[in-house]
């Protein structure tokens, strides 16, 4: 059950056909949209004939409705949009069980008002629950509404039709083994994946890029928005003492607010080269390779990020303020890469 398909959500939704024996059939429901963003033709063909399709209806209603709420004013929504589309399918298409990759769309309403799934168990992946942050060293604002984001945590771990609750939150995953709730059993602890693959080496990922001989290359890579650090990016680049070896790529598909970030800098390309769209998994592959350092000094994002796995897949140094689950993790795996923070120590 996966609405959207931009950020990583579509990813997870291939990572878990790839995961399943050959032999079981998957229904997947998702928005009409879904269908032609360019990574959904990789859930095709890795799905093939036993995967179904089905479209959830009344999306751009439901997007409207949506628009402009957070946390947990989203809950409730997406609670009704999964009880009328799957009231909506046959007893054939439901199955034996049903996996949310992004189970935090509604993880507090099922905890209040029941598992919009009836009598099927769940399961879902957890990555925005922040009430233990806090009591476990995670340098990030206060956690609003703390208390109750506990609660119903903890009656979600009980409530009976919850299979596992898989997160990539190491921070979590700490905290439930010091206290040990009842259920605690069912929050099980995966790394966030990369899978990346590619041919060339840092020689063909500059070439590609069209980036002079003699730069030193900071990667900003994903879903290109201000909340990446964008603005302390640029600010970086116009730095004076910033050393003219010094080069952005900005890889990924920008959004509005970005992009006039971007055009207003006015950065020669000796400073800045920016590649806006979604990029398949070789340009992936090339721009990893191209870079010296990955830009993780997100601003007012505190969460797991898919880009820190990808850097340490490739093994490469990340530029982060030390902050949210980022810098939990590099506190509690120092030896993992050769952190670099010097060239952030302006910001």
């Amino acid at each position: 059950m996966e609405p959207h398909a931009d950020g990583h959500r579509m990813q997870y939704v291939r990572r878990l056909l790839e995961a399943l024996p050959p032999d079981q059939d998957v229904a997947l429901s998702t928005f009409p949209s879904s269908l032609d963003h360019p990574s959904f033709a990789k859930v095709r063909e890795v799905g093939g004939a036993r995967l179904q399709v089905h479209c959830m209806g009344g999306e751009q209603e439901f997007k409207a409705k949506v628009k402009g709420k957070d946390g947990f004013g989203l809950h409730p929504a997406y609670w009704s949009l999964f009880r009328r589309h799957w009231r909506s399918l046959s007893p054939e298409v439901r199955g034996t069980h049903v996996m949310v990759p992004y189970l935090d769309y509604c993880s507090y309403a099922i905890a209040a008002l029941g598992s919009p799934f009836g009598k099927t168990p769940f399961e879902g992946i957890l990555m925005r629950p922040d009430f233990h942050w806090a009591e476990m060293g995670v340098k990030a604002p206060p956690s609003k509404l703390g208390w109750l984001k506990k609660v119903l945590l903890l009656r979600l771990l009980k409530y009976p039709k919850t299979l596992r609750l898989f997160t990539i939150d190491p921070s979590l995953r700490d905290w439930a083994a010091k206290h040990k709730p009842l259920g605690h059993e069912r929050i099980e602890y995966m790394e966030d994946p990369s899978d990346m693959h590619g041919v060339g080496e840092n020689k063909e990922g500059r070439a590609f890029f069209g980036i002079p001989e003699g730069k030193k290359v900071i990667l900003l890579f994903g879903a290109i928005d201000p909340r990446k650090g964008l603005k302390g990016l640029l600010n970086l680049l116009r730095n004076p003492s910033t050393g003219r070896d010094i080069l952005a790529l900005v890889v990924g598909r920008q959004n509005e607010a970005a992009k006039c970030m971007i055009r207003s800098a006015a950065l020669p390309q000796a400073k800045l080269i920016a590649r806006d769209g979604y990029v398949d998994s070789q340009e992936e592959w090339l721009a990893f390779q191209a870079a010296d350092w990955i830009w993780l000094a997100y601003e007012g994002f505190y969460g797991p990020s898919g880009v820190l796995a990808q850097a340490r897949q490739v093994r490469k140094p990340v530029i982060h303020r030390g902050e949210g689950l980022i810098g939990y993790y590099f506190r509690h795996n120092s030896a993992d890469l050769n952190i670099d923070l010097t060239l952030v120590s302006e910001l």
